[in-house]
C-alpha cells in the first residue's frame, strides 16, 4: 500500500493503524519525496511530514543509513522503500548540500 510513513515507521514501527486496516506491506518514498538521502539532520524535518523530535533518528544521512535504521526497528509491516526523486535531484545538483560535488 502506498503510504507516507517513511519517518513514522522509524518512530513507531508497529504501524498499528495500518495493521488494523489489514495493510501488510507499505511502499514508501513515493510522491517524489523520501526521508533519505538528505544533506543534514535538519533536512529530515523538511521531507518527513510527520517528523517527531522524540523519535530515534538514523545516525547517517544516506539512503543506506535509512534502510539500516529500518532494519533495526521492530516493524509490524513489510516495507518497500524507494528513493524520492526530489532527494535524488537535490543530491545530484547539490542545491542543499553546500560544499558537496
Amino acid at each position: 500500500m502506498h503510504t507516507h510513513s517513511d519517518f513514522t515507521l522509524i518512530a513507531d514501527g508497529r504501524a498499528q493503524s495500518q495493521v488494523h486496516q489489514g495493510v501488510t506491506t507499505e511502499v514508501v518514498g513515493q510522491c517524489g519525496m523520501s526521508c533519505a538521502p538528505v544533506c543534514t539532520h535538519g533536512a529530515i524535518r523538511d521531507v518527513a511530514p510527520w517528523y517527531l523530535d522524540k523519535a530515534p533518528h538514523p545516525n547517517g544521512l544516506s539512503f543506506a543509513d535509512y534502510l539500516d535504521a529500518l532494519d533495526v526497528t521492530p516493524l509490524g509491516v513489510n516495507v518497500v522503500a524507494f528513493v524520492g526523486m526530489a532527494q535524488s535531484t537535490e543530491r545530484c545538483l547539490a542545491t542543499r548540500c553546500a560544499g558537496e560535488p
